[in-house]
C-alpha cells in the first residue's frame, strides 16, 4: 500500500467511527431535519471517500485500452464533482436550517418576554386599582364620620 492509500484509508476509518458515533448523539443538530442534513452529508463524506481510496488504488497504468482509461478518469471525476456538489448543498441546506431553527427560538424567547411584561403590567394595574379602592374606601369611611361629627 502506498501512503496515499493509508492516508485516505484512515481518514475512511476516522470518518466511518465518526459516523457510528455521531448518530446517537445526533450530530449536535439543533432539529430533526437538520440532523437528516448531517447524517447524509456524514454518509456523502464515507461515499467520497470511497470513492477517492478506489481512485487511487487503481492502477491506470495496466489499462491496455487508453479509451477505457480515460472513461474511467472521467467517471471517476464526475462522480467526485457530483459528490462533492452534493455535499456542499447539503451543507448549505443544514445551515438554513440552523438559521430558521435559532430564529423560532429566539422569536419565542422574545415572545416570552413581552408575556412576562404584559403580565407584569396587568398586575401593577391591578394593584393600583385595588389601593385606589381602599383609598376612596377610607375617604368614604372618612367623610361619613366626618359627617356625623357634624351633627
Amino acid at each position: 500500500m502506498t501512503p496515499v492509500q493509508i492516508t485516505f484509508g484512515s481518514l475512511l476509518a476516522v470518518a466511518l467511527l465518526v459516523t457510528v458515533i455521531g448518530y446517537p448523539r445526533k450530530y449536535g443538530a439543533l432539529s430533526g431535519r437538520s440532523r437528516l442534513y448531517r447524517t447524509l452529508g456524514v454518509g456523502l463524506i464515507d461515499l467520497l471517500l470511497v470513492v477517492i481510496l478506489v481512485f487511487v488504488s487503481t492502477d491506470f497504468s495496466s489499462i491496455v485500452d487508453p479509451r477505457v482509461r480515460a472513461v474511467r478518469v472521467i467517471i471517476y471525476t464526475l462522480t467526485f464533482l457530483f459528490l462533492t456538489l452534493s455535499l456542499m448543498g447539503l451543507a448549505g441546506l443544514d445551515v438554513l436550517e440552523s438559521i430558521v431553527v435559532y430564529r423560532r427560538e429566539r422569536r419565542a424567547a422574545l415572545e416570552q418576554m413581552v408575556r412576562e411584561e404584559a403580565a407584569r403590567q396587568v398586575q401593577k394595574q391591578q394593584q393600583a386599582q385595588q389601593v385606589q379602592a381602599a383609598q376612596a374606601g377610607d375617604a368614604d369611611a372618612h367623610e361619613s364620620r366626618g359627617g356625623s361629627d357634624e351633627a
